[in-house]
């Protein structure tokens, strides 16, 4: 699904360890392979986010900014 809107960053997870996450602001699913494939391209491996996580909106502080500390908690991914 294409999202007009995306952030990554750091987030820890339930079991304690801190991945990279991409919170997308999607209408529909997201594909994770698809998106995987796409920034690859453009990013090193190490760098692509590990979790996709879509989300109505971006939440924003009273400024306007974006509230990275109100991003959704992640639960531990298993492979």
């Amino acid at each position: 699904a294409s999202s007009g809107r995306r952030v990554v960053g750091l987030k820890p997870v339930a079991s304690g360890a801190t991945v990279i996450a991409a919170f997308c602001v999607s209408a529909g699913p997201l594909d994770p392979e698809a998106l995987d494939a796409q920034v690859s391209v453009h990013l090193a491996r190490w760098k692509v986010p590990r979790m996709w996580v879509r989300v109505d909106r971006l939440p924003q502080g009273p400024n306007g900014k974006l509230d990275r500390k109100a991003l959704p908690a992640l639960a531990p991914r298993h492979s």
